[in-house]
Parts: C-alpha cells; structure tokens; sequence
C-alpha cells in the first residue's frame, strides 16, 4: 500500500536481536527499497528507512531543512534545534546498510526468523555493542564515508559530538574525532570528550592546541573559556583566558559578561544584555548557557515582582532547553519557574527530574566511574532542602498525594547526599 515515492520505516529495539537477526532485518529492507538507511534516535532503538525514491532528509533537496525552518518550534520541543539534530541519529547510509547486510538470508513468511529467533529476554545488541559493530560502516567514524568527502564541511560536528556525548556514546565520538581531516576540529572533539570523561585538565590542553592550529575556533575558545567560568567570574582565571574572552564578539561575548553579573545578583544588568543573548545560534555551544542565563534573571523578576506571567515566559523558554540539553541544575531552575509561576505540577515534576538524574549520579559514583566531592556534595544539599518545603507548599494540592511521594524520595537523598 505504500504510494509511490513513499517512505517506509521499521521500528526495532536492538536488545531483541543479535547481530546475526540484525542483518537479516537489514538485508531483508534493502532487498526490497532502492535506498534504505539507518538511524539510531535514541541508544538502542533503531528506524530502518526504505524508499524508491531518494530519502533526502538531511542531504540533497534537505528534506529535514524543510520541516526545521517550516515549524521550528515542534521541532525544538522534539529535541531538534538544527539540521544537525535529525543527522546525528543517523547510523549507517544506505552503503553501509548494504555492507552490513551483505551474505545475510532474507526474513519471508515461510522463514520468518524474526518472529521465531528474536531475544525475547531482551538480551540482545546493546548500544555499546553497535557502536563496535557499525564502527567501520559508521558515516560519521569511516574517514572515507560519503558524509566526510562530500558533506561534513557544511555541518557543526562539534555539536554533533556534543549531543553524542550527551546520549553516552563515547566511543563513537572518540571514533568520529579521528576521523575528522581538520587538526583544530578533531582537537575539539577530543577536548569534549576528555571534559564528559572528568579530565578537565586533558580537555585545555587539546583545546588550547586547536587554538594553535586555528586561533579562529571558536568552539575551541567557547570550550576553554567554559572550564574557567568560575575562575571568571571571580577574577582569577589565567591571562590567556582573560584575552580570549575578551576578544569574543556578539553574543559570545555577551554570555560571558552576563554570567560575571548572575554570580554578583545582578540581574538588571542581566536583562540589558536579553536581546543579544537572544540572537546566540541554537547549535552554538554558547546557546545552553545563554538560555540558561535569560531565564535567570526572569526568574529573579518573577519573585521580586511577584509576576508569574514572566515565570511562566522562563518555564516556556527552558522546557524548549530541555529537550536537548538537561542536567539537575537545569532542571533545579525549572522548579523555580514553575514555583513563580504557580504551577505546582510543573514544580513537582521538575524536583523529581533532579532527583532522578542526582541518582543516577550517586550511581555512577558508587560503580567508581563519576565523583562527587564532599563540597558539592554539601552545596547541593543547601539547594535541595527549600524544595522540601515547596512540595508542602498549598501550590501543590492539586498533585498532593505525587508531592508526598517526591517529598519522601528527597529527603531520602538529601541524607544520601550527607554520606558522600
């Protein structure tokens, strides 16, 4: 039934096959589409896309260029603010498809290995197991793919990179670094990784060698300068990072400043920089931060001024954030706009992603792979302990029986957070 020049996909979660089902499922697809590619949304679902005419969704006639500029703000809300968001899902192209299925039998009615041989325990392909499987087929990790001798030019690898990172594919990244041409560029990558893997030290070197290579990297200024914000702010960061910032234009520059103001409460000076903050790119790796800043002094004015509508404008302008980039602290701020802006769903909801994440933290941390020094540990407990009484507030009588059930679970780690 499909139209001509139709698109057809096949949703499948990895850990219900095994390489050898993988393939045939590969195979099968490509048998029966003239162009056939994969992509990887989240770790381990995968979207085989099959059609008789060409895909185009990040290539050609830009098919995903299209729908980005014809409806932004759907598209922002699904986790996409540019071109580069609906191309980091992809996996394999339609050569590499054909590559890993090559030798593989077909899945028919009469030999529907799929439906008998799949793992129905859920132990099959991880993701970490496909990075290693697709590595060499990898458009992103084959230095002599389509992508990097015809494409990789026009697109923001460094954001590509960061949005893998922030997915936990690691080697992936490691791999795509390598196969980067650009000295300057694969030193940025590798500074981003060094950095997710809690080698800040690692990260300024590779980051200030991309400086060297190319003093106009501007991602490689904006990852160095990040690791210093503190030092900035406080007016004890080294003299190179004092010159490179301040030889920043534009919103870059504006971010930097704004962030020495939010340390100091000066929010007024905060607001007077909003527009420019505003114009920072959505795949720059300034635009977190600069969100971030935005709805800091907003937040501030709504509790000032008692004015909930510009709590809710911050609540609006993070939840767009927050489809692409989340952390505790982010979601820390959104329970403070939604507290100003009298939404006491939105206010539990948000204390519990903070809890979640702040878990899966602790894990890691008990497994030896992330730390946690006792004066963060400390700092965090000072900025969780008001959201006890919140969850108490008459705010959230709506949700009181939730509230209650959130309240218990942060209290028990808040006195987690005390035995770090």
């Amino acid at each position: 039934r499909l139209n001509d020049g139709g698109v057809f996909l096949q949703w499948i979660n990895s850990r219900f096959v095994d390489e050898a089902l993988l393939k045939v499922l590969a195979a099968t697809v490509a048998e029966q589409f003239s162009h056939v590619e994969l992509y990887q949304p989240e770790r381990e679902v995968l979207f085989f896309l099959g059609s008789d005419s060409p895909l185009e969704v990040w290539d050609g006639a830009g098919n995903a260029a299209r729908a980005l500029q014809q409806h932004p703000r759907h598209y922002q809300r699904l986790g996409m603010r540019g071109l580069e968001d609906a191309l980091l899902m992809l996996t394999l192209d339609d050569d590499g498809v054909r590559r890993f299925a090559a030798g593989a039998p077909l899945n028919t009615d009469e030999h529907n290995r799929l439906a008998f041989f799949s793992r129905n325990a859920g132990d099959g392909l991880t993701a970490d197991a496909m990075q290693k499987l697709f590595n060499d087929m990898d458009p992103f990790t084959n230095p002599d793919s389509d992508f990097h001798r015809n494409h990789a030019d026009r697109f923001d690898l460094v954001y590509i990179a960061e949005r893998l990172l922030m997915g936990d594919f690691i080697l992936r990244v490691y791999n795509m670094a390598q196969a980067v041409s650009a000295r300057d560029r694969r030193a940025v990558i590798e500074a981003m990784g060094l950095d997710n893997s809690g080698d800040v030290q690692g990260a300024m070197v590779r980051y200030t060698q991309a400086l060297e290579v190319n003093p106009g990297n501007d991602a490689a200024k904006y990852g160095l300068l990040m690791l210093y914000l503190g030092d900035i702010a406080r007016g004890q960061a080294p003299r190179d990072a004092i010159s490179i910032a301040n030889s920043l234009q534009g919103p870059a520059r504006r971010v930097f400043e704004a962030w020495t103001y939010g340390l100091r409460g000066q929010f007024a000076r905060m607001e007077e920089l909003d527009t420019v903050l505003a114009q920072a790119l959505p795949t720059s790796s300034i635009f977190p931060l600069a969100v971030k800043l935005r709805v800091d002094w907003r937040v501030a004015r709504a509790r000032a001024d008692n004015d909930p509508q510009l709590a809710r404008n911050a609540l609006e302008m993070l939840d767009d954030l927050l489809a692409t980039y989340w952390s505790p602290d982010l979601y820390i701020l959104r329970s403070g706009c939604a507290y100003y802006a009298g939404d006491g769903p939105a206010y539990v909801e948000s204390v519990w992603n903070v809890i979640y994440q702040l878990r899966q933290r602790l894990q890691k941390v008990a497994q030896g792979e992330d730390s946690l020094p006792p004066e963060e540990a400390a700092q965090l407990r000072k900025r969780l302990l008001p959201m006890l009484s919140g969850l108490s507030d008459p705010l959230t009588e709506q949700v009181a029986e939730r509230a209650q059930a959130v309240q218990l679970e942060l209290q028990n780690l808040i006195e987690r957070l005390r035995d770090v």
